[in-house]
Parts: C-alpha cells; structure tokens; sequence
C-alpha cells in the first residue's frame, strides 16, 4: 500500500471508528497524575490503562497508548514530568486492543515517533483491529489504522540511547501480545523490570480452539512457562490493576524505587491466570461429553430444507451450513458426529425429547420455544411465494388479498406466521411439502394461487420449474433457523451458544452460509 493510500485509509477509519471501548470502563479514560515508578520509567496513564515513559538521552519511549481521546492526558503527563513531548522517538505496545492502541495513529502524528509491533499484532494496527481473531468482526472494537515501521520478533531488542528493551512474544491474549523486559540502575542496585502482558481470557474466547486461532491453548500454555520462567523484580503491566498500582501507590507519595519491586506478586499473578486457563480448557474438554453423552454428538434437522442441509438422495451424503457447524462443533469437542435428517419439526422435537439427539435445528417460535429450549441462532432466513409465471402478483404484500388462495405445510414457520397474520387471502394448509411436479401442478392447474416457503427452497422450486414458475420479491417475516435443546438443559444449551457466539464472530458461519451458496439466508445477528 502506497504512503498516500495508508494515510486516506487511516483517515477514514479514524472517522468510522467507534469510541464505544472506551466507555465500557470509566477508569480507562479518568486521569490519573504522571509520577515515576523507578529510574527512568514513568507512569503517564490513565486511572487504568498504562501508558510508560521510558526515558534515554537521545529521546524516549511510550509503551501503551490508550484510546485517541486520551492523548491529551498522555501528553500531559509527559510534559509535567519535565520532558519534550516532540523527544518521544518510539512507540510500542503490550499488545494490539483498541485499550492500548487506539492512540498510536494520533501520537505517531503528534511525534513522529517510529510504531515497533510483535510480528503477528503488527496487521491489527494496520487494519484497525480487522483481523483479530476475536473482536474482527465487532466495528465498536475498531481503532485508528497506524503504519508499523518494524516489526518485532521473540527476543527482540529495542535500542534508545543507552536503554535496552527485550520484547519477549507472549501469545494466547492476542497473537502477538508481548511482555518487555529492561533493566534500570538506581541506587548503585540493577532492577530487573518487567512490563508484562497478563494471560487473562477475554469473554468469548475458547481456549481450546478457535476457527482464527487453533493453536491457542498452546499458545497459552507457552507464555505461562515463559513468565513464570522470566527473572523479575519491578512487576508492571498493561492495566494498573492487574499489578495492583493503587494498594501500592497513592498521588503524592515520596518516591520509592523499591515500591513496585513484587516478583512473589507477580509470580502469584500468572499462577492465578494460569489457573483460570487450566480451568476453562477442563471445561470446554467435558463438554464434549455434555454435548455427546453417548459419545457421539447427534444432531436433528429438517432433511427438507436447504438452509439447514442438502441429503444426497444417492448417497446420503449430508452438505450444507449445519453439517459445517456440527462437524466443526464435534472436532472441538473430539468425538464424532451424527446427522439426523428429519421430515418435520415435530420429528426434530421427538428426537431430542425421546433421547435419539443431543441437539436439533430449527426456526425459533414462540410456540416451540414452550417445548424446546433455543441455544443459539446462526442463521436468517427471509420468506416469500413461489408463484406462477403469468401470475398478476408482483410482491409479497400483493399476495394478501381476498381472492387470492395460498398454500403452507403445517407446523413449518409460513403456515405458523400466515395463520395469525393474513388479513383477506385464503391460507390452505398441507400436511406435507409437495414434490416439485405436484406444486407446478397445483399452481397451473389454479388450485393455488401462492406457495409459501423459505426464499432459498422458492429458488430451487424456480430453477426446476422449466421456466414455469418465478418468486415474489421481498420477504412476509424473517426468521432465525436456531439450534435446539431438550428442555430444561441449561449446560448443553449455554455450550452450544458459545460456540455459535464464536463461530458468528470468527466467521465460520458465514463461511458455511457462502459455501451453500444460499439465496435469502443472512448471519443471525448476536442475542
């Protein structure tokens, strides 16, 4: 990308981008006065967020940004202390969240300081957090594009007038989340200070795998022996909370350049995340059992509907967005899969009441809703008529007049939604879908004037129809297809839900929906 290309691209996201992170937590944005924690490392942070001033002869450091709004502050802070804020040389950073990076455009700005970035957080600064394997897909958690001017690799060294910094890889919170280490002389005594990136989990992450980032829970499991394994003395971090910066300092204290000295603190600290880790990878392994109590997991759905999943009348093969999800679901939880293909939805209802599945798939209605429990929408699905090409009726809202007569199958969502809501025309309901010769007949014979289905089984009435039949445009109701539990389990239904959470915002949904190449079907947007 061009110099000139970059800049209009940052521009622009620094326009679109969101500030909504920066109002989750209050003490993210509150001041908080600039002071020194030791040597010549500075504090000039927010409450919360740590933003470091590490000085050098020949021009400084910031380690941390913060949001764009709180610049100012940094600034402040830097210049309250005594030194030229145009002296800030380079720019680093713990790891790239919009909590920490999303000041890095304005200062490299203000400054023109040189951005050094671990290798794999590097593409997030220049895409605007896009390509996070978590948040990507959340425009609230953007921020403002910035040019990497060197990349970083494990082990590598930044150099500043006489001051070293040793950036050491620590992945698992983000892809290229890193860990700095210097040493600062004061008092004729060498303290070794470490700015750590904590391992903490984001809500919504599975450490034992993720569609963006398989290897996390090795990933993890490395920077948790890494740390423990990391010499330290002064224990600092990304958030001043997790070195607990307010039990240990209040504004105006004397300085103490044994005040942060806390390796016992910091090894307790990545004990306890890396607990929190063990445990939620021990958890989301015995789901697999949850889900599968027989030791395969069996899914239920509708064998007639392609926006769940197309059964190959030769072969049996079973394709489509649910086979996706499910296999990938099953993979996670290592155990095998079962897809069962069933006529309607009450046979989905009987096989996961009767114990014959773990799990079905269906469109969410309030009247199943009293029969099943809903675990997680993935996709949308848009409904219209399937009508004869001659036909006078141009549009759904067309479809509903006194003369006219529709067709629906009973119990499926159009005959549900058209029974309470057709005001004039007259709803025929059948008790099974018609095979495509006989839904020609009907139409052409005028038996029916209408036949209401999903707009990607329309698509396929059409394309077999010889030219005989077309679709209405638009959509009567849209309708979320859901996977399903028995009711009552709230464990299977909470595992499901965050895999489908997480399947939404990695985009493997969407990855399934398009491989389908379905007609009238959207991702579900998150409940």
């Amino acid at each position: 990308m061009s110099n000139r290309a970059f800049a209009l691209a940052a521009a622009l996201t620094a326009a679109l981008a969101a500030p909504a992170p920066a109002q989750q937590n209050a003490d993210w944005t509150r001041p908080f006065p600039a002071f020194k924690l030791i040597g010549n490392v500075y504090w000039v942070g927010t409450y919360d967020l740590s933003t470091y001033l590490i000085t050098s002869g020949d021009g400084h450091i910031l380690l941390n940004t913060g949001f764009a709004e709180t610049v100012p502050q940094i600034r402040q802070g830097v210049e309250k202390l005594g030194f030229k804020f145009g002296d800030v040389k380079v720019l680093l950073a713990t790891h790239a969240h919009g909590d920490h990076v999303a000041g890095l455009a304005e200062l490299k700005r203000l400054t023109g300081a040189r951005v050094m970035m671990m290798e794999p957080d590097a593409a997030l600064l220049e895409d605007g957090g896009r390509s996070d394997f978590r948040f990507g897909d959340e425009a609230g958690t953007r921020f403002p594009l910035v040019a990497v001017d060197r990349r970083l690799r494990d082990h590598d060294t930044v150099v500043l007038g006489g001051v070293t910094l040793t950036a050491h890889h620590h992945p698992g919170h983000t892809k290229g989340a890193t860990s700095f280490a210097l040493t600062v002389r004061e008092n004729g005594r060498d303290y070794r200070v470490v700015i750590a990136n904590m391992g903490s989990i984001n809500p919504g992450v599975m450490v034992s795998g993720m569609t963006k980032y398989p290897t996390i829970g090795d990933d993890y499991a490395r920077t948790f022996a890494a740390q423990k394994a990391l010499p330290v003395d002064v224990f600092l971090a990304s958030h001043a909370a997790q070195f607990r910066m307010h039990e240990k300092y209040k504004p105006g204290d004397a300085y103490d350049p044994n005040r942060f000295v806390d390796p016992m603190g910091y090894r307790a600290a990545v004990e306890r995340l890396e607990k929190v880790y063990l445990d939620q990878l021990a958890k989301e392994r015995s789901a697999g059992p949850a889900l599968a109590p027989t030791g395969t997991l069996r899914v239920a759905f509708l064998g007639s509907n392609p926006v769940h999943a197309r059964v190959n009348p030769g072969t049996g093969t079973i394709t489509g967005p649910v086979a996706d999800l499910v296999s990938e679901l099953a993979k996670r939880r290592g155990v095998p899969f079962k897809l069962i293909p069933a006529p309607d939805v009450r046979a989905v209802i009987s096989a996961i009441n009767s114990g014959e599945a773990d799990a079905g798939v269906m469109a969410y209605e309030v009247a199943r809703a009293r029969e099943v429990d809903f675990a997680g929408g993935f996709a949308v699905m848009f409904n219209s008529y399937v009508v004869r090409l001659d036909s006078p009726l141009k549009s759904v809202e067309d479809a509903d007049r006194a003369t006219v007569r529709i067709g629906a199958v009973r119990g499926q969502t159009q005959e549900i939604f058209l029974s309470a809501n057709l005001k004039q025309a007259k709803l025929r309901i059948y008790e099974a879908q018609p095979p495509p010769d006989e839904l020609r007949r009907l139409l052409a014979k005028g038996e029916m004037d209408a036949f209401a289905m999903n707009q990607q089984r329309i698509e396929d009435a059409v394309r077999g129809s010889g030219g005989e039949l077309r679709a209405l445009t638009g959509s009567y109701v849209d309708v979320e297809q859901s996977f399903v539990v028995k009711k009552g389990e709230e464990a299977r239904a909470a595992e499901l839900k965050a895999f489908v959470d997480e399947a939404r915002e990695s985009g493997l949904t969407k990855a399934a929906l398009d491989r389908a190449k379905l007609v009238g079907v959207a991702v579900a947007p998150p409940r």
